[in-house]
């Protein structure tokens, strides 16, 4: 036996035992995360996702499968994000495709085969804001939100199931017929609504608004977090952009 062999086996069966350890340790992420997120675990075993969505101000919709054979469809996922695209300019960003699994979710949750109508999807910062401005201002400039509203369902109705679900950040304003979700810190809030209707939960509070930079692109659904407190009831907020 060689001195290499001593030394605990030839390279290549370290380098064998890494790869089983390492796919070891992957698989057992994966169960964790499917067992301990709501949207991960609905989604994960399913062989395909389909999602329908329409743009009711640009009169088009999509309805069909974005997820199959254990990965996004490229083309399902550049005709979203055209759906989503701004209003102003037609100006289109990729969306976010785990934005799309928690709507898949939260359509089934609440027992409905009616298309979310996508009020607000991407949205550029406003004239003057700077890169880093605009990603600290709101994830619909970076791909990862969208104003949704069911024709089957009350917005409180949605709002509940999205916050029970805890697909990332959950608000409502009054007098507002949409529901906005989008795939950041397990957080909701409702404005407009008085001291008992009021609810924050997770690090970053707010009206969908990021306290903190960050990178546009996939990002593992956040791990459910305790509740806080009760906040304090926040002033009046001009109508949302």
């Amino acid at each position: 036996m060689g001195a290499n062999e001593k030394r605990g086996g030839t390279a290549l069966h370290r380098t064998v035992v890494a790869r089983r350890a390492f796919l070891t340790g992957a698989l057992g992420l994966l169960g964790y995360a499917a067992t301990s997120h709501p949207v991960l675990a609905a989604v994960v075993g399913l062989g395909e996702r389909r999602i329908h969505l329409t743009r009711a101000q640009f009169g088009e919709s999509f309805s069909g499968i974005y997820w199959q054979d254990g990965q996004y469809v490229p083309e399902a996922l550049s005709e979203i994000s055209r759906l989503f695209r701004e209003p102003k300019n037609g100006a289109v960003k990729d969306i976010d495709p785990q934005l799309l699994d928690g709507l898949l979710v939260l359509q089934r949750k609440l027992g409905t085969a009616d298309h979310f109508d996508v009020t607000s999807g991407f949205r550029q910062p406003r004239a003057g804001e700077g890169a880093a401005q605009a990603q600290r201002t709101s994830y619909h400039h970076v791909g990862r939100a969208a104003d949704i509203r069911l024709q089957a369902r009350s917005p409180q109705q949605v709002f509940e199931a999205a916050r029970e679900l805890r697909i990332g950040g959950v608000g409502r304003y009054a007098g507002k017929s949409f529901v906005h979700v989008d795939t950041g810190d397990v957080r909701a809030w409702a404005w407009g609504y008085g001291n008992r209707n009021v609810t924050v939960s997770g690090p970053a509070a707010g009206r969908g608004e990021l306290t903190a930079p960050v990178q546009p692109g996939l990002r593992k659904p956040p791990a459910p977090r305790a509740a806080t407190a009760m906040a304090a009831p926040p002033a009046p907020l001009p109508r949302p952009r």
